[in-house]
């Protein structure tokens, strides 16, 4: 190849890069925050609690670094998008607000707190959530993020609606706010590297305008010049990703009051620093440093130098789109030099808290401009090993790499590679093997012996860094990552001989590249087996014969090597033991071994324990594996013991009951109950309009099903009809949107802030204990509302017609008694019920009494046909 030819391909390639680069917005966002100073941190407690125009306006508007803390991951909500609940519902809602945040040009980070429905009780939520460890948790973010602006989305005041999960956030986030400078809270933090930090301005967001003293309106009303929206429209836009909250359609003009964008500052930090008048000063210019630290009067001479880097900054995003990628870099280390020498003139023998946090600050601007330029130049550090399950004793290869791209960029910036450096917890111990270093990479890989002593129990997390040193001139950049392997472990394994050949040691560095459509985790310990248990049978009802059921046995190994595993089912006493099995791992690193177990008839109604385990050689296997707070800051792998629960339950169900059931199509409810002899069958919009609604015991429209269900408004008439003729209608709690007048056969008042009881062991009194829906085929006793989960109810109705009857009274601590969450209404020869109660929510967790209650629902059209019910409201 000709020496012009080679370099007309280097050339075209530098302008490819450089292309790429201008068109990238997460490059293009880091640039152009680079003039601003600080980070906004958003502090709320749910997933669509947050203002999306409000952070659209400082993300996309004024440039600056939001990030949103989510306290929840919002798991005990409603879902109107799906079937999901519980943890599945986290998955989705954490989905949904990431989405969101990437509309917004924001970042998101949740803190794990559990969010165990709505609460009324401001205790109830600090003492399920731990107080203590979500303020902690709060103040170690202020304290890695160095925000100079704490906004709150709620005010932690009586104010906040919605439920005490709000007002808890606000209070929360007031209290990080003041502690998180303080070097004597959460000391194990200090120690662990994380320095104090005061943010300058703490707000708390507002759309009642109703707040104490003066407030600031958020200009959402601007106009973004990317793409000629307003910052609100943008917001509502991206806010619509919450769909399991119903938003998947909102438009501007149903949002009415939410589209008030008012913050309240309510402490400014330290002494003599102004209170903020205008949003944008919320988000200000490199130049108005001296501003935020007024007791150092020499920064009055910084300003011009500030605009310089702030000059600098802004010449880097034009060159770049200029192509002049190289040029950039460039102007981004003048920058960054610029920043280092005001550092180094701030006194030395000035340890005030305000000057470190000068200091800190001025780093942190530096490191960003250092940041943009290695970012520029393509650079990317990895840290690889073979899996990231590791196990107790073992040797384990690990590999680090930080590689440049274009090769001219790197070098105009003039960085150099000056180290790798991998960090374990400790116990573990690191030996490198070998190093090398190109013009455009530096690799190191390492032997890492993981410690011989586990306890399951106590897993760390993240007990792998990889660290990375860059230097350009004077200054330094200094990279981290978590060390990740591929999550399903290698089935051969490879001797030290192997392991130690350099000729392919070097090759394994491009594991990620090469492993494209692999999963890759973050490296943890683990046991070297863990088993899983597959449970389709949880519920079940005493039965006068032998059943044979199935339960399967999911066995995973994390360690390469293993061939015969002997895997066995422990069952209760008195059950049919059966034989152990053995599963052959040599050719892959899980399998499923399942066991035919006879049940004995006539079970005491009880809970029965079903127990794996697993032996290869001396060793023995038994615990299984989860992730939990999966997603959030504080995630951590957890081991318990394997095992499956069968609930025999004391219930009665009338033989070959049928239900139509509307609900969604994946929904677990129907899934649940089947075992007890119990036939529902989904109905989907066609399958509902065909069918014979007749032919079945009982319909039941589930929860919010009006909310995603078009056609039950046309059907509303034809299932009041089925009723009339002698069928059983239960209409499960309705959203705001649903109103008795329009769907139910008498009048009642359901509003858009309908009660409900929170409180799951709220007192229940039984107002008609006669009557069937109480009494048959389950007799409905004070033990049937014990161990329920989350709440009691809700959406109940607040009046009604007296063709109904109210079975049922309960009432949260401190408020008045609430009767309608459980009408019963004769209409013609049927039955029409309406359930607030949270039985889905029961029936899902296996509690017996939510249970027996949902199937004599289910079960009216027996009760009629087997005892004359007097239709005394006909």
């Amino acid at each position: 190849m000709s020496k012009v030819r080679a370099g007309v391909i280097a050339l075209a390639l530098i302008l490819a890069a450089a292309a790429a680069a201008a068109t990238n917005p997460e490059l293009e966002a880091q640039l152009a925050r680079l003039p601003r100073l600080g980070t906004i941190v958003y502090i709320t407690a749910h997933p669509d609690d947050e203002s999306g125009p409000v952070i659209t306006y400082y993300a996309r508007g004024l440039h600056a670094r939001v990030v949103i803390l989510c306290l929840t991951r919002g798991e005990g909500g409603q879902n109107q998008a799906g079937p999901e609940l519980g943890e599945e519902l986290a998955e989705v809602r954490m989905r949904e607000l990431r989405a969101a945040a990437a509309g917004y040009g924001a970042e998101v980070r949740f803190l794990g707190a559990p969010d165990f429905g709505y609460s009324k009780s401001l205790e109830e939520s600090l003492r399920v959530w731990g107080e203590e460890k979500v303020l902690g948790e709060l103040v170690r973010q202020i304290r890695e993020l160095r925000p100079l602006v704490v906004m709150s989305a709620w005010t932690g005041t009586e104010r906040d609606g919605g439920g005490s999960h709000h007002r808890a956030a606000g209070l929360l986030a007031r209290k990080a706010f003041a502690a998180a400078s303080d070097p004597k809270a959460f000391p194990e933090q200090i120690a662990r590297g994380y320095q104090p930090w005061q943010p300058r301005y703490f707000l708390t967001r507002n759309w009642t305008g109703e707040g104490e003293g003066p407030k600031i309106t958020v200009p959402v009303g601007e106009i973004d010049p990317a793409t000629g929206k307003t910052y609100e429209e943008l917001g509502w836009e991206a806010f619509r990703n919450h769909q399991s909250q119903g938003m998947g359609t909102i438009t501007l003009g149903q949002v009415t009051r939410f589209r008030r964008y008012f913050l309240y500052p309510e402490e400014v930090k330290p002494d003599g620093v102004a209170k903020p008048k205008t949003a944008a000063e919320l988000a200000p210019p490199l130049t108005d440093l001296p501003a935020l630290f007024p007791e150092f009067e020499f920064l009055t001479k910084w300003r011009e130098r500030l605009a310089q880097a702030s000059e600098l900054a802004e010449s880097a995003r034009k060159l770049l789109s200029e192509g002049k990628t190289s040029d950039a870099a460039l102007s981004l280390l003048q920058g960054a030099a610029l920043i280092a020498a005001l550092r180094r003139e701030i006194p030395e023998d000035n340890e005030s808290q305000e000057a470190n946090s000068l200091r800190t600050l001025l780093e942190s601007e530096q490191n960003q401009f250092l940041e943009a330029a290695a970012a520029l130049a393509g650079v990317e550090f990895t840290a690889y090993t073979d899996r990231a399950a590791l196990t107790p004793g073992e040797q384990v290869w690990v590999g680090l790499s930080v590689r440049a791209g274009p090769l001219e960029v790197f070098r105009a910036a003039g960085f150099e590679f000056a180290g790798l450096r991998l960090e374990a917890l400790p116990g573990w111990s690191i030996e490198p093997l070998a190093a090398e270093t190109t013009p455009t990479e530096q690799r190191t890989e390492f032997m890492v012996a993981t410690p011989e002593k586990f306890d399951p129990l106590s897993v760390p997390t993240s007990p792998l860094r990889g660290r990375a040193t860059l230097k350009t001139g004077s200054l330094e950049l200094v990279l981290r990552t978590t060390a990740k392997g591929l999550a399903a472990a290698p089935i051969e394994p490879r001797g030290l001989a192997e392991k130690l050949d350099i000729r392919r040691l070097f090759g394994r560095h491009q594991m990620g590249r090469e492993h494209v459509h692999a999963e890759f985790k973050p490296v943890y310990l683990s046991p070297p087996l863990t088993l899983e248990m597959e449970t389709p049978l949880r519920l079940l009802a005493p039965a006068p014969a032998e059943s044979l059921q199935e339960w399967c046995v999911k066995l995973e190994a994390h360690r390469p090597g293993f061939s015969k595993v002997n895997v066995w089912l422990d069952v209760p006493n008195g059950w049919y033991t059966p034989l152990p099995q053995e599963v052959d791992l040599s050719l892959t690193n899980s399998a499923r071994s399942c066991f035919a177990v006879i049940v004995p008839a006539n079970l005491e109604p009880d809970t029965y324990v079903l127990a794996p385990g697993a032996a290869a050689g001396e060793q023995t296997y038994r615990f299984a594996r989860r992730v939990e707070n999966a997603g959030t800051t504080i995630e951590r792998v957890v081991y318990e013991p394997a095992r499956a629960e069968l609930e025999v339950l004391d219930v009665k169900v009338p033989a070959g009951l049928r239900v139509a059931y509307i609900g969604f199509p994946n929904d677990p409810v129907p899934r649940e109950l089947a075992p007890l002899g119990i036939l529902m069958e989904t109905m989907d919009e066609a399958k509902l309009a065909a069918a014979t609604l007749a032919d079945y015991d009982a319909i039941v429209i589930s929860n919010r099903a009006y909310d995603y269900r078009p056609d039950l408004t046309a059907q509303a008439e034809r299932l009041l009809e089925y009723v009339k003729g002698g069928g059983v209608l239960i209409v499960e709690h309705q959203g705001r949107g649903w109103e008795p007048a329009k769907f139910a056969p008498f009048p009642g008042v359901k509003s858009g802030n309908s009660p409900r009881v929170t409180d799951e062991t709220a007192p229940v009194r039984v107002l008609a204990p006669q009557n069937p829906v109480l009494s048959f085929p389950n007799q409905i006793g004070e033990d049937d509302w014990s161990g329920w989960v989350q709440e009691r109810g809700l959406y109940f109705w607040e009046s009604w017609s007296e063709n109904y009857t109210p079975l049922v009274e309960m009432a949260d601590p401190g408020e008045p008694p609430q009767r309608g969450a459980l009408l019963y209404a004769r209409y013609g020869d049927g039955v029409y019920i309406y359930c607030g109660l949270a039985l889905f929510r029961q029936v899902r967790a296996g509690i017996p009494g939510g249970i027996r209650l949902y199937v004599n629902l289910l079960s009216q059209r027996r009760a009629m046909q087997q005892t004359a019910v007097p239709n005394n409201k006909d």
